[in-house]
């Protein structure tokens, strides 16, 4: 590592340029990576990385300008990463959530492992709160560039750049606006170097609006990273934005990346009319969604509800996450506790805009009913892609963490545990002690029911598709584009899904999904892309929900496959202890034939388990048992006897 940091010092003093290469990291298979639904699309992935164009960007509007060039960003989830991809590169710059780790390893690793290879720069959300899980880069922006990208440059241009560059040490060492809390006015960032992107592998493009949330969430870390005051880009800053997509020729769908959309309202009113405006003079090219809170179904909203649906957003993602209100008061979610959440959901639904919405379980003051009133709200309120998860608890390995993570800390029911792999999802674990009425193994196993019954139940599944049909109002301004070619490639690809397998399609047709169309094209004609994608959207999550289990279930059958052998050394020692030593040592060699298919029966199990939840618990699972057969642990026996 010193190596590159010395090779990319001698080029800077050198004079000449610096190749920069982007380069954003994959993310596994989870309930957001929709590589299934976004194939039928003919898109790679879902969006574009966000961040990392904009600190290129960045980069390339600082003094030091000229010093740069730029290569095409390598997203790793459209396309591989190779070693020929790095040669003649200077600087990597890595952008990664934490999701992203074993992808951001590998690219460390497949730096390290070149001759010259290129010195690697990291930001984003998972070196700024666990700058210990990126021991191999070179140097590390944590928190927002606005505040630790600049002096980075300057140090790096001076030969005096240290390892790791964080928002407290340069508050002094630049000029920008700051908030009472010490975050940086994010009035005047520029638009983000959307020419390093191709645009077309995308379903959708991300535009940020905002950073932070007046809310107090006990569970959530966005206030602790960004603040509780909002912090808006200006109407033009956004119009600028959505222009420069559109001139790049991307058409479709936007997604304003916010946390929290509305957390200034009266800003956000501000912006909204120039959306508008612009999306009727260009014939309304996009659709938009976004997150925002529970009060945007409140009465008083109704205006800002209008605005959106106006402006061309179809869907919202809300943070409902339990349907007790005396538990939402509990996690100092109070902002969902002043409207039914099923109410609240008919409304929004009603104004234009479809729901996805995020729900947690493992929450103090939870009672064993959760798991059917859950269900219940969700198949009521006709929310097809519930996002369920066990509650984080939002550590911070660098001093980063909740108000729940302090809570709990100081009550000591913390546990010690592995890594946060950063997934919200498919998950069956708690990192503290629950003190409710249910221990661990009632709320994981509530909760994994609960997944099979909203994901493998296809009936279950598709009757809040048919209950959202009929609770939706469609939004008028969106979706006026009549035929084109790719529409009907989409199409073409659509019934390939449906297809069974054996003739080479995906077997999304059944008597459910068949039944579920069918009903669509009778009773919401209009509505059927929507329903054509909820069936493919089906799959996904299908495929996640089964593979996350299938791994789940995967230390007790090696567990069991263990306890087997055991039980069978016993019984052969017992048929032969009495037969003379030669008769053991025979019987020795045997068992370990039959140890070897016991390995080899688990490692096989062990590889058809989906790669993305390989790691973990299976793993341990599989080097624990062969570590025993490796040390004939299952002879205790054999042992005794010699």
């Amino acid at each position: 590592m010193n190596n590159r940091r010395e090779t990319l010092q001698e080029k800077i003093s050198s004079g000449k340029k610096l190749k920069v290469l982007g380069v954003y990291p994959e993310f596994k298979l989870g309930f957001w990576n929709m590589k299934k639904p976004l194939a039928v699309m003919g898109k790679k992935a879902t969006m574009p990385p966000n961040g990392l164009p904009l600190v290129l960007k960045m980069m390339s509007d600082s003094p030091y300008s000229d010093r740069f060039d730029f290569e095409q960003i390598v997203d790793m989830n459209v396309e591989s990463l190779s070693p020929d991809k790095l040669k003649g590169v200077d600087l990597v710059v890595t952008s990664a959530m934490v999701p992203q780790q074993r992808s951001h390893q590998q690219v460390i690793d497949m730096v390290s492992g070149m001759e010259n290879g290129p010195a690697i720069l990291a930001g984003g959300p998972l070196p700024t709160s666990f700058s210990k899980r990126v021991p191999g880069v070179d140097y590390i922006v944590s928190g927002e560039a606005e505040i630790t990208l600049g002096p980075f440059l300057d140090d790096l241009m001076t030969g005096t750049a240290n390892r790791i560059y964080t928002e407290g040490e340069c508050l002094d060492r630049i000029n920008v606006d700051l908030t009472k809390e010490l975050k940086p006015s994010i009035e005047g960032i520029p638009i983000p170097r959307w020419d390093l992107v191709d645009m077309s592998k995308y379903f959708s493009i991300g535009i940020q609006y905002s950073r932070g949330c007046p809310h107090h969430c006990e569970f959530c870390d966005i206030p602790v990273l960004y603040g509780h005051t909002p912090r808006t880009k200006t109407p033009d800053q956004m119009v600028g934005e959505v222009q420069a997509i559109y001139d790049a020729g991307f058409r479709g769908e936007l997604f304003i990346v916010d946390d929290n959309f509305i957390g200034n309202k009266r800003n956000a009113m501000e912006f909204l009319p120039e959306l508008i405006k612009w999306q009727k003079e260009h014939g309304y090219p996009f659709n938009w969604f976004t997150e925002a809170s529970m009060n945007l179904a409140w009465p008083g909203n109704k205006d800002l509800r209008e605005a959106m649906v106006e402006s061309g957003c179809n869907s919202v993602f809300l943070g409902i996450e339990t349907p007790d209100p005396d538990v939402a008061s509990a996690m100092n979610k109070g902002q969902n506790t002043k409207m039914d959440p099923l109410e609240a959901c008919k409304v929004i639904k009603k104004s234009g805009m479809g729901i996805t919405a995020g729900f947690m379980l493992g929450v103090d003051g939870e009672k064993k009913t959760i798991f059917n009133q859950m269900y219940e709200l969700i198949e009521d309120a006709g929310i097809p892609d519930p996002m369920v998860g066990l509650v984080a608890i939002g550590e911070g390995s660098d001093g980063v963490g909740t108000a729940l993570y302090e809570r709990l800390r100081r009550e000591g029911r913390l546990k010690v545990k592995e890594e946060t792999d950063g997934t919200n999802t498919h998950n069956f674990y708690l990192d503290f002690i629950p003190n409710g009425e249910m221990d661990e193994a009632e709320i994981v196993n509530g909760y994994k029911d609960l997944l099979g019954r909203l994901f493998l139940d296809e009936g279950n599944y598709y009757q809040r598709c048919k209950n959202n049909h009929d609770l939706i109002t469609p939004n008028p301004h969106v979706g006026k584009s009549g035929f084109s070619l790719e529409k009907l490639a989409t199409m073409g690809r659509f019934m390939k899904c449906l297809a069974p397998k054996w003739l080479g399609g995906d077997g999304a047709a059944n008597s459910k999904s068949m039944e579920y169309l069918s009903w669509v094209i009778r009773n919401h004609r209009d509505q059927f892309p929507e329903a054509a994608a909820q069936v493919v959207r089906h799959q996904h999550f299908k495929d996640v929900t089964t593979a996350a289990l299938d791994a789940d279930a995967y230390a007790p059958k090696v567990e069991s496959l263990y306890s087997q052998l055991v039980g069978k050394a016993g019984k052969i020692y017992d048929n032969c202890k009495d037969k003379g030593q030669e008769a053991i040592d025979r019987a020795k060699i045997k068992m370990a034939g039959i140890a070897e298919k016991v390995v080899r029966s688990a490692e096989k199990k062990y590889h058809k388990l989906h790669d993305s939840f390989r790691e973990g618990a299976a793993l341990n699972a599989l080097i624990n048992l062969r570590e025993r057969i490796a040390g004939k642990e299952y002879l205790p026996a054999f042992a005794i006897a010699g």
